[in-house]
């Protein structure tokens, strides 16, 4: 399991190794858990307006920072939380790379076609 493998290597690897593996999963997981509200968004701006693809990333990387910095501001006073940059940076990737992806797949239909 996951845990299995964590626990190992925080008993016989280097600290540093131990902390780039968690660095590298909880940037994932940001980058995942904001890839459904770039989805959404690109979904309800989509049709509804005649923007373009980069104004739509756009729009999705300023909605994913300004959230994202709000989140992590409030982590500021939750006990045992630590805001980080770096997962509002992954949580803006995450924004943008959910917007661009129905446009990826619709573009890549047409293609097929």
């Amino acid at each position: 399991t996951l845990q299995e493998k964590l626990v190992y290597l925080l008993h016989n690897h280097h600290p540093v190794t131990f902390a780039r593996l968690l660095t590298l999963t909880d940037t994932l997981i940001n980058i995942i858990l904001f890839m459904p509200i770039g989805f959404v968004l690109y979904r309800i701006l989509s049709p509804r307006t005649n923007l373009s693809i980069q104004v739509l990333l756009f729009i999705a990387l300023g909605f994913g920072m300004a959230s994202s910095l709000i989140i992590e501001m409030s982590q500021a006073y939750v006990p045992q939380r630590v805001p980080s940059f770096s997962d509002s940076i992954a949580n803006a990737a995450g924004m943008v790379f959910g917007c661009y992806l129905p446009y990826f797949w619709k573009h890549a239909r047409k293609h097929e076609m």
